[in-house]
């Protein structure tokens, strides 16, 4: 298994309908998973990672989270 912890950075952006937006934010990003290598050089791993966005001018703005499975090759 593995962990890992980070700062991110994600942008929002809404275009349409009579509104045209944007906004950025940032925050830490915290996770793990699991890797598993069936020769050494291919595998598969699933992550779960979290980020945390803090707050814009004293509004919560929230967390979000994301599940990703997929292919590893080492070289």
């Amino acid at each position: 298994g593995f962990a890992r912890v980070g700062y991110n950075v994600s942008e929002f952006s809404v275009d349409g309908a009579g509104i045209d937006a944007s906004e950025s934010f940032d925050g830490i990003a915290f996770g793990g998973g699991l890797e598993y290598s069936w020769d050494g050089l291919s595998g598969v791993r699933l992550e779960y990672t979290a980020y945390d966005f803090g707050s814009v001018g004293g509004i919560d703005v929230g967390t979000a989270a994301t599940v990703s499975l997929g292919f590893t090759r080492k070289f």
